[in-house]
């Protein structure tokens, strides 16, 4: 089977379900590790994705490069919409007021700041005349299912999912002791 490219399985990942957008870094950040965890996306990338734990869980920076270079060339997007809205707000808020009060550097209003992640029409074409007709069903199937399954859940129970099923990535969040 031929390699996917780190870049593709994201552009693929903004494409699946209508290309329904994705929002925020962290969301984007954690489904891509989960594709690479719970999926065979592993081995279909032509390189992985580096995670590591961090301030909110598994973070790579090789996927914050790939996501800069995307939206640099054009082909994705990432829409300031301000701040997280509800329910995935008032869900984090008593988490995040906790952490704040009790010594965390970032108050929830800061926690809450968000982008919208979409292609853009250069970026559909691209991935309609160049990505998909080459993409293997199973990866095509792989990816619809996460993000048909992780983006519709808030991002507290992400987040606790998450935590719970890879601890080790969880060490270094600010937010696990209360995550619970």
């Amino acid at each position: 089977m031929k390699r996917v490219k780190r870049k593709d399985a994201i552009l693929y990942l903004l494409y699946a379900n209508k290309n329904q957008p994705i929002s925020g870094r962290t969301r984007l950040q954690k489904m891509l590790f989960l594709l690479q965890k719970e999926c065979p996306l592993r081995s279909w990338l032509s390189s992985n994705f580096d995670f590591e734990a961090w301030r909110y869980g598994p973070f790579s920076s090789d996927l914050l490069r790939d996501i800069e270079f995307l939206e640099n060339v054009g082909l994705i997007r990432a829409d300031k919409v301000g701040f997280l809205l509800e329910p995935e707000r008032g869900e984090l808020d008593a988490l995040s007021q906790e952490y704040f009060d009790n010594g965390g550097e970032y108050s929830p209003d800061q926690l809450y700041a968000q982008e919208k992640f979409s292609l853009t029409q250069e970026g559909i074409k691209f991935i309609e005349e160049r990505v998909e007709p080459r993409l293997p069903t199973e990866v095509k199937d792989a990816i619809l299912s996460v993000k048909s399954k992780y983006n519709r859940i808030s991002l507290a129970n992400l987040l606790r999912y998450v935590y719970a099923k890879y601890p080790r990535y969880a060490l270094k969040s600010e937010l696990r002791h209360y995550m619970r």
